[in-house]
């Protein structure tokens, strides 16, 4: 059975960030701010195994704080995988639904960066719970339930890159596949 989350063998955040690349004054006050990974990370982190990291967003939850449970699809009816790499600053985790059958209300909200995304009520708890790790670095599954979470008295930040999606397969065991050799055991 595929997991949603898998951790990856590469550096942590400080070591991949351009020197001058600063999350809290990126963020400029707000929780969330889309970013161009070109423009926060070293050349060489830009792409990985071949894949070309071309956006992305920088997500911040203060102390002890859920986001909502959601799918980064902008509509629930868009069937298109969507996945990347996540860099971890901080303590929390991630959990996970199985099904889209557990959905009992979906209202649309738009997040402070002007994204708009489906904000989901379940049925029932989560099935899958993630812990990430300070400096940890992740392979996500965003096109299935799921909330992030900050468990602790410090801010957690989630630099969330992504690959223009449309290039790569649909198909979640196929870009597991593509990254197993990063993926640890």
């Amino acid at each position: 059975m595929l997991e949603y989350v898998y951790k990856l063998n590469l550096p942590a955040w400080d070591d991949v960030k351009l020197p001058y690349a600063d999350l809290d004054r990126g963020l400029g006050g707000e929780y969330i701010r889309a970013m161009n990974p070109k423009q926060w990370m070293k050349p060489e982190f830009c792409t990985v195994n071949s894949v070309e990291l071309t956006r992305g967003v920088i997500l911040k939850k203060l102390n002890k704080h859920r986001s909502n449970i959601h799918i980064d699809n902008q509509r629930m009816e868009d069937s298109t995988l969507i996945w990347g790499i996540n860099w971890i600053v901080g303590h929390g985790g991630m959990e996970y639904w199985d099904s889209r059958d557990q959905i009992d209300n979906v209202e649309m909200y738009t997040d402070t960066d002007n994204y708009t995304l489906p904000k989901l009520t379940m049925k029932h708890g989560y099935t899958k719970n993630y812990h990430t790790v300070d400096g940890g670095v992740y392979l996500v599954n965003a096109s299935v339930p799921h909330t992030g979470y900050n468990d602790v008295d410090m801010p957690r930040i989630a630099v969330c890159t992504r690959p223009d999606n449309y290039k790569y397969p649909n198909d979640w065991a196929t870009v597991v596949s593509m990254f197993s050799d990063l993926i640890v055991k």
